[in-house]
């Protein structure tokens, strides 16, 4: 949801700055346009950025998996509660976003609900994710359903919407956005950036060097996760 969010704010920063230009190139009233576009498209990147920031808990209980999913900043987003019956259940599924590794479940309505590790500091204060806990709570599920008389499928690897064309072509234009940033960056310090010393010269040699790096690798992770898991069901398919 937010990653579409944040690609439009860059494409609206870029046709409002562009169109500004254009028809209002002297005086004020062209600053004035571009400050307003880039003002908009910040309380839109910071309203979604607050939307992406939101709490996940499931319990198991007796006649399934209780959801509930809040915002973690008030009024940045709804709630979300549901009970998961085991017997509404279609699949318990190893999904990733990025670079995170979550388990889904998909109802047999379509809904689908996932739940990313839980993560542990380590002695430099840095959060760690617990794939193991993840398991071991995928597991307690796939038991607790057991008991319930209800068995489900066994846990697999299953393609999340960054898998899928739709979230690959996003990938796909947020890493063709990262390359023209890169590529300006570069340009402006082929200017004289390099070699005339500037505030923000390490912040522009960042952005050359970092942007489309990250979201190559983004994109080539999703493909390799894409792969890995198709070649996986059709190994699965009986012939």
């Amino acid at each position: 949801m937010v990653l579409p969010v944040l690609i439009g704010a860059v494409v609206f920063i870029a046709v409002g700055i562009t169109l500004a230009v254009i028809y209002m190139p002297e005086g004020n009233a062209g600053m004035y346009a571009i400050l307003a576009v880039l003002g908009l498209a910040m309380v839109i990147i910071i309203a979604a950025s607050l939307m992406a920031f939101r709490m996940h808990r499931w319990t198991i209980e007796a006649q399934g998996v209780r959801v509930d999913e809040r915002p973690k900043v008030p009024l940045a987003g709804f709630r979300r509660r549901a009970l998961v019956r085991f017997e509404d259940i279609a699949a318990l599924s190893r999904v990733t976003s990025g670079l995170d590794s979550l388990i889904e479940i998909t109802t047999r309505r379509g809904a689908s609900y996932r739940l990313a590790p839980t993560y542990t500091p380590n002695p430099k204060g840095i959060g760690i994710p617990d794939p193991a806990g993840l398991e071991n709570f995928a597991a307690a599920i796939q038991a607790a359903a057991q008991r319930a008389g209800i068995p489900l499928p066994p846990t697999g690897e299953a393609l999340s919407m960054w898998n899928k064309p739709v979230g690959l072509a996003l990938q796909v234009l947020m890493f063709l956005i990262a390359l023209a940033f890169a590529v300006g960056a570069g340009l402006t310090l082929l200017d004289g950036g390099a070699v005339t010393p500037r505030p923000r010269a390490g912040e522009m040699y960042a952005i050359a060097l970092l942007l489309p790096v990250g979201a190559g690798y983004l994109l080539y992770r999703s493909l390799q996760r894409r792969k890995a898991v198709l070649r996986n069901l059709t190994a699965q398919v009986p012939r």
